[in-house]
């Protein structure tokens, strides 16, 4: 619809004022942070698990469809606690359809997956993608 004669036409900022471009930056980012994957975490460290000498990245997930084990792994401590840290161990488990030299999960554990180092979500089988919440 043209503009009436004389009226100012307003950009979308412009109608939205300060506190509305706040609000729409913060709904952005949050839809940014909430529609992809995240990275798993415990007690503000980031969850990585050491296997056979690699460290792999845990990140967020949904109905992890297991495989066959892989071996003995262990949950990096994280070192900015005042305590002693200590790793803890844990089996770990292929994820049915994708190779283990690129993700790995825990026995047992349904919500987290674990990214080798290099690998990118969108690297890995739709399956596994489906598994991080994304479609």
């Amino acid at each position: 619809m043209p503009d009436a004669p004389g009226r100012k036409r307003r950009s979308v900022s412009g109608r939205l004022g300060g506190m509305g471009r706040t609000t729409l930056v913060t709904i952005l980012l949050a839809a940014t942070l909430l529609g992809g994957c995240s990275t798993a975490s415990r007690s503000g460290c980031a969850v990585e698990i050491e296997l056979d000498g690699v460290r792999y990245e845990g990140y967020n997930a949904q109905d992890v469809d297991a495989g066959e084990p892989v071996g003995e792994g262990a949950i990096v401590a994280c070192e900015d606690t005042e305590n002693d840290p200590k790793d803890e161990k844990v089996q770990v488990v292929s994820v049915e359809g994708a190779d283990p030299a690129q993700v790995v999960a825990r026995k047992g554990v349904t919500d987290e997956l674990y990214l080798a180092p290099g690998v990118e979500p969108e690297d890995l089988p739709d399956p596994v993608q489906r598994m991080l919440g994304r479609d």
